[in-house]
């Protein structure tokens, strides 16, 4: 008599090996990864953000008050990846991030003490300045700023402002005082003759 005995067979099927993501952070800011909000942080802190599959993934950071910055890099077999999000720019030691369409630079203007001042840009782009002017849609790069009076008969200050991508200067003007840049407070250079 011959006894067969069933043979049992298991598909095995190894499951994708996983990296872990980290989001650390210096502000306010939203991660997205496939079209979904995966976390948020308050504040300055460390997110794990979890497991993610070996290889390719893209996500979408926003910053309170700055435009979405998207990214991809690859997720290395079972290594943890740490995105740092400091002074508005995405980072990591781990991976190489590529940048997606970098977002436009942002140049605002903010009177001191409410008077108003006409802000013309690279010659012949004249602003109203009466407490808070935001431009957008400028090119990352070099622009020519000048302040005057409301009138245009005074020039209060003349300099450039070097924007990057993605980053947001607001410069402080009052009569007779020095511009004060803030956000990357080396962007804005006064002509010579100029209060520094």
């Amino acid at each position: 008599m011959d006894l067969w005995l069933p043979t049992l067979m298991m598909l095995y099927s190894p499951a994708a090996e996983a990296g872990t993501v980290i989001f650390d952070t210096d502000t306010e800011a939203t991660v997205e990864h496939g079209n979904a909000t995966i976390a948020r942080a308050s504040g300055p802190g460390v997110i794990v953000l979890g497991d993610f599959a070996e290889g390719s993934t893209r996500m979408v950071l926003t910053p309170a008050n700055r435009p979405s910055i998207r990214f991809s890099f690859d997720v290395p077999e079972t290594q943890t990846v740490t995105v740092s999000l400091r002074d508005g720019r995405v980072s990591s030691t781990e991976a190489e991030l590529v940048l997606e369409g970098l977002p436009e630079p942002l140049l605002g203007f903010r009177s001191a003490d409410g008077e108003a001042f006409a802000v013309v840009l690279n010659g012949n782009d004249v602003h109203t300045l009466r407490t808070d002017l935001m431009i957008e849609n400028l090119t990352p790069g070099r622009h020519a700023v000048e302040i005057r009076s409301a009138d245009r008969l005074t020039i209060w200050a003349r300099g450039t402002v070097d924007l990057m991508a993605g980053e947001t200067v607001v410069l402080g003007i009052s009569s007779g005082r020095m511009v004060v840049a803030d956000g990357l407070s080396t962007a804005w250079r006064p002509d010579a003759g100029d209060a520094q």
